[in-house]
């Protein structure tokens, strides 16, 4: 891990994709948290109804994470056709933001191979080094490994109301296809990647 350049929970996550054979799933989740930019645009000349229509045809029902994946699987079909600019202008993606994952995506593959924990063979190669790349309870439990101890308690608080708590501290959730949760849930545990702390509030993102 120290050999790795990179933030520590990005570093932990390419180590442990690698060993549960989901790397191509992982590089793109890490090349994508790692941005310097978000992959879609916050807004388009008054364009918000068809752009929110745009991103919400990438959204997995309940993970982030395997919404960056979505995105990313789409921009490769778009990138055979040769039609990656039409495609991130159509989907009302940030152009600058895709290349830096795919110029990310190789730069970690490189260093996992330097490593020794996957062969050279290609980041999209189909193999061994890939085969739980659409498993989503392996990529999530990954993740998870990465990033804890950012786990939070699902729980229901009055009547319908969903309540989030970490460490006994209230969460709010923003910019998430977790931002509406509600009853029944997948589980009552979610895993999350930042946290922002305001005077009012302690809020999440990137959540599955």
């Amino acid at each position: 891990l120290a050999k790795l350049p990179v933030d520590a929970r990005v570093g932990k996550m390419l180590i442990y994709g690698s060993l549960f054979r989901c790397t191509s799933a992982i590089l793109t989740i890490a090349a994508s948290l790692s941005a310097s930019k978000s992959t879609f645009q916050s807004s388009f000349l008054g364009n918000d109804s068809q752009m929110k229509a745009a991103h919400a045809s990438f959204s997995h029902p309940h993970s982030d994470f395997l919404t960056l994946t979505n995105v990313w699987d789409a921009f490769e079909r778009a990138d055979v056709k040769g039609e990656t600019r039409k495609f991130c202008r159509e989907k009302f993606l940030n152009y600058a933001a895709m290349l830096e994952i795919r110029d990310s995506r190789l730069h970690f593959y490189d260093l996992l191979c330097d490593l020794g924990f996957v062969d050279r063979i290609g980041p999209d190669a189909l193999g061994d080094t890939s085969r739980n790349s659409d498993n989503e309870a392996v990529v999530h439990a990954v993740v998870c490994a990465g990033i804890y101890p950012n786990v939070a308690r699902v729980t229901k608080s009055s009547g319908d109301e969903v309540n989030v708590e970490h460490k006994n501290e209230k969460l709010f959730i923003r910019s998430s296809v977790n931002s509406k949760l509600s009853f029944p849930l997948p589980s009552h545990w979610l895993i999350y990647f930042e946290k922002f702390g305001t005077e009012q509030r302690v809020t999440i993102s990137t959540t599955a």
